[in-house]
């Protein structure tokens, strides 16, 4: 309980004034959000300073540009291959194929200005799909859109990235064909649907692996999925229980441990893969600065599922000296001559214990430990 004596003295605190006998709180204080212009490459896109803007992350919007425009030189290639075998037999429609182009999803767009310069910048792209979590970003995205003049082409949308990614993953399925979209005809009008999509980008804050499972579901048969990972210290070895947690195999301190985080990402992205009987076929790999970057091409395959355990290994490394062996998964006969080479290198090196296992397996890790005893 306050006593307030009638004199002319204010008591402010950070919520409540007391002036005298009254009690008021105090007015919300209205501040003026400032925008910050920012122009890259054709796209000029304006930021409220809420908006965080890297401009590190110049060069990963450039190479990815440059790599989705041949990705579509080798989808049109496809395209045209395909519709001569098609002409080519029995089965030939009478009326020609039209080209489309390609659909882009930029899962977590924030400002949308990637999703603004792949509009501008990459020809025959019939949709871009730009998502956020964030309604102020989605506004923002569509006011990006339409100051660049590209809101035909970019769709901003609202939603979980992975739910939306899944979301699409049925459709993918029951169409398989990357080249056609579906059409359904309601009341005589005819929608659209662009049930799943040639490429996906993903940049998030941190690790990608939370969107691995759902994006590789929701790709057409040879799409193009390019990852981004900024927790480039768990992928060099900094947090080996972090990243067997992340990536499914645990990082080491080693003399290639910038390779070893660009071929762990990739052991991730084929795991998630391989669940749903699809193969990645790495283009590029990049490490730079801060950040991993990959583009791979994700196809169906479920034969070529069976042979991926021959092109993973298990890697051994010295601490002392840091040579290292890999064995790989698949050929397990060769582990008798891993095993002597181990040995001879223990007797070399008798005062360093000197090997560590990136990717850990159930039976040989105690037969090496008897070896090394």
């Amino acid at each position: 309980m306050f006593f307030l004596r009638s004199t002319a003295y204010t008591i402010s605190t950070r919520f409540i004034s007391f002036h005298g006998r009254c009690l008021s709180k105090f007015a919300p204080v209205v501040t003026k959000m400032t925008e910050m212009k920012v122009r890259e490459g054709s796209a000029e896109v304006k930021l409220p300073d809420s908006v965080f803007y890297n401009p590190v992350q110049e060069f990963n919007r450039d190479i990815t540009i440059a790599v989705i425009r041949n990705f579509l030189k080798l989808h049109l290639c496809e395209f045209i291959d395909k519709g001569m075998k098609i002409a080519a037999s029995k089965n030939a429609s009478p009326e020609p194929t039209t080209y489309v182009g390609i659909s882009i999803l930029e899962a977590l767009a924030a400002s949308g200005l990637r999703s603004v310069r792949f509009a501008n910048e990459i020809p025959l792209v019939c949709k871009i799909t730009a998502n956020d979590v964030d309604p102020e970003a989605t506004k923002l995205i569509s006011e990006n859109a339409q100051r660049n003049h590209v809101s035909a082409l970019v769709q901003p949308t609202c939603s979980d990235a992975v739910s939306l990614m899944l979301n699409s993953t049925s459709y993918a399925d029951r169409f398989p064909n990357p080249f056609s979209c579906v059409f359904k005809r309601v009341n005589h009008i005819v929608f659209i649907f662009d049930v799943s999509f040639n490429v996906v980008d993903i940049d998030p804050y941190g690790t990608a692996s939370p969107f691995l499972d759902s994006a590789v579901q929701c790709l057409y048969d040879g799409g193009l999925l390019c990852v981004t990972s900024t927790d480039m210290a768990v992928l060099c070895g900094a947090t080996p229980g972090t990243a067997y947690g992340k990536y499914g195999g645990v990082a080491i301190k080693m003399t290639a441990q910038h390779e070893q985080g660009l071929r762990l990402l990739l052991y991730a992205i084929q795991q998630a893969a391989s669940r749903h009987g699809k193969v990645i076929e790495p283009l590029l790999s990049l490490s730079i600065d801060f950040y991993a970057r990959v583009f791979v091409r994700v196809r169906s395959s479920p034969r070529g599922v069976k042979h991926v355990a021959a092109k993973m290994a298990l890697v051994y490394s010295c601490t002392g000296c840091h040579v290292s062996a890999h064995n790989k998964i698949k050929e397990q006969f060769q582990c008798a001559l891993i095993y002597s080479n181990i040995f001879k290198h223990k007797v070399m090196n008798l005062d360093v214990r000197p090997l560590l296992s990136l990717l850990k397996s159930g039976r040989e890790i105690p037969k090496l430990r008897q070896r090394l005893a």
